[in-house]
């Protein structure tokens, strides 16, 4: 009958003789002993013998979305993570692999649809993040490959269910979260990483007086200091004074250990 067009006059004069019309993005089911036996696209379909079979209810084939947020998933490590990520999928009834997920699928609430496809996203999350270690997870760099492995494994599991996923833009991974012990401790190496690199630019005379303020703040139990010690290079050496007892001026009540270095 070529394409559809619903404003016309033809369009209505169909309706009014019993065809049917399937619009864009939907999909017609036909029933044949009260079992789906075929699915039919957009477009206008004849009135069908009551003996031999009826039209269901259209689906919607349009794209929906998945929103996975703060999904605890573990890495090979294994280091707890959470992730948060969008699908975009549609139905397509007529992937289904057999006649059998094909009624299961046609008889299903949307709700029930959404909770399928929203089952094989996790699914697919937990089996692409299982195999890679926190930190090839966590890095940036990696994030490309991670959305491309979690589209591809949801395509291989969800497409013979008539979910659909396709697209390079279907899966947006928005964040990964590492634990919070494990990102402090990326900070702390981060900003030490930084200041060794600012403190090896610096004269020996600076460095030496950085060193003190720095060991100034270790523990009460250690006392560092540098002394005058003349040696026949004429230098400035470090000794480290180790006390038993909380830090106080060196007398009979505490030990005192000095190291020339």
């Amino acid at each position: 009958m070529g394409k559809p067009t619903k404003h016309s006059l033809m369009h209505r004069l169909l309706l009014r003789f019993g065809w049917e019309f399937v619009d864009f993005q939907e999909q017609l089911p036909v029933y044949r002993d009260e079992f789906v036996f075929e699915v039919r696209d957009s477009g206008y379909y004849p009135p069908i013998n009551p003996w031999r079979g009826r039209y269901g209810k259209r689906i919607s084939t349009g794209f929906n979305l998945v929103q996975v947020r703060d999904y605890a998933v573990q890495t090979a490590d294994p280091i707890p993570l959470t992730i948060d990520m969008d699908v975009a999928y549609k139905i397509d009834a007529q992937q289904c692999a057999s006649q059998d997920i094909l009624n299961t699928l046609i008889r299903s609430t949307p709700a029930r649809r959404a909770a399928m496809a929203e089952r094989f996203v996790k699914i697919a999350i937990q089996q692409v993040i299982n195999q890679y270690t926190e930190e090839v997870v966590s890095s940036g760099n990696n994030r490309r490959r991670l959305t491309r492995e979690i589209r591809h494994q949801i395509q291989a599991m969800a497409e013979n269910f008539g979910i659909v996923v396709r697209g390079e833009t279907a899966v947006t991974i928005h964040q990964i979260t590492p634990p919070a012990l494990i990102t402090e401790a990326r900070q702390l190496a981060h900003r030490r990483h930084i200041y060794a690199n600012s403190v090896a630019q610096l004269p020996q005379d600076i460095v030496r007086d950085l060193h003190v303020q720095d060991l100034a703040h270790q523990s009460n139990d250690v006392q560092f200091a540098y002394i005058e010690h003349r040696s026949q290079a004429q230098e400035y050496k470090p000794y480290i004074s180790v006390q038993n007892g909380a830090a106080a001026p060196q007398n009979n009540n505490h030990h005192t250990k000095e190291v020339i270095r």
